[in-house]
């Protein structure tokens, strides 16, 4: 067997034997450290790899939630400039109103439904002032009919009333 191995058999004697064995043993428990070593440093490189994966997919989910944010600071930024335009436009037909145009409405289409609201309310109150503004005028021209009939009554009582008194003092000289 020795030969095979490539060692002739007279250098292999009971001293070399004991020699030869310790070598054996210690390279054998060398590669059971290394071995040991080895699988040591495979499970470093496998909890690393975990760990990037981990970060990996917390960094998609950090991108995933700075887009969400970036959208929706749009969409409240579109909707804040159409809340100015919406407020700027009901300004204007306030001040119409107040300065005596009943004709003023707003648009109630809106994407923010307290300002539909606002919208539908105003117009409502503008149309309700428009309708009780005609009554008053109708009934103050009603008055003012009233008032000139009795104006011209009132100067036919007085005419009357100076012809019969012209018809007593005739009959009655003082």
């Amino acid at each position: 067997m020795l030969e095979k191995a490539g060692i002739a058999p007279e250098i292999f004697n009971p001293v070399t034997g004991a020699l030869m064995t310790t070598t054996v043993a210690v390279f054998a428990i060398g590669g059971t450290a290394t071995l040991a070593i080895v699988q040591d440093m495979q499970a470093l490189v496998d909890d690393r790899a975990q760990q990037r994966k981990a970060a990996e997919e917390k960094r998609r989910e950090a991108e995933r939630l700075k887009s969400e944010a970036e959208q929706q600071q749009k969409e409240v930024a579109e909707l804040n400039a159409h809340l100015e335009t919406k407020a700027k436009e009901y300004q204007q037909a306030m001040t119409r109103a107040a300065n005596g145009d009943l004709t003023a409405r707003v648009d109630t289409d809106s994407q923010n439904d307290s300002m539909a609201e606002i919208a539908e309310v105003f117009n409502t109150m503008v149309a309700d002032l428009e309708d009780t503004i005609v009554q008053v005028r109708a009934f103050a021209k009603e008055v003012s009919a009233s008032s000139e009939a009795a104006s011209d009554n009132a100067e036919e009582a007085q005419s009357a009333s100076k012809e019969v008194n012209q018809s007593i003092q005739e009959i009655m000289p003082c």
